[in-house]
């Protein structure tokens, strides 16, 4: 649903209303619109659009219209920032579910093999 909801397969201008929910919530769709918006708003596309039916002054402007990506320059960032906010947001879930599934106990067991090679003695195993 994600792959099919991020504005590449389908254009966001074709999502039905009741699913466009999907189209804001993925991370992917961010990923591409902040591609896209580099490569067409750059000066190789700069040039004045020859189509009538779709008011853009740019052919790059046509492009990203034409399949609903944003079209203006400071969404680059926008689209950076919620690259970001994801990326944050997704760690401190997972942090916040690997605290709550392994007891601290078995992190410091993990923690303490990684440190200790196989064959050392441990602490325990001096005494």
């Amino acid at each position: 649903m994600n792959i099919l909801l991020r504005g590449f397969i389908v254009a966001q201008n074709d999502i039905e209303p009741f699913m466009i929910w999907g189209y804001y919530i993925s991370p992917v769709m961010y990923g591409q619109n902040a591609l896209v918006i580099n490569e067409f708003l750059d000066k190789r596309w700069s040039a004045p659009n020859p189509d009538p039916r779709i008011h853009a002054p740019t052919v790059g402007k046509v492009l990203l219209k034409s399949r609903g990506f944003f079209t203006d320059d400071y969404m680059f960032w926008v689209c950076v920032g919620a690259l970001l906010g994801f990326s944050l947001l997704f760690n401190i879930l997972f942090i916040k579910s690997m605290l709550q599934y392994c007891s601290i106990d078995l992190i410091n067991k993990m923690l303490k093999r990684r440190e200790n090679p196989k064959g050392a003695p441990t602490q325990t195993q001096n005494m």
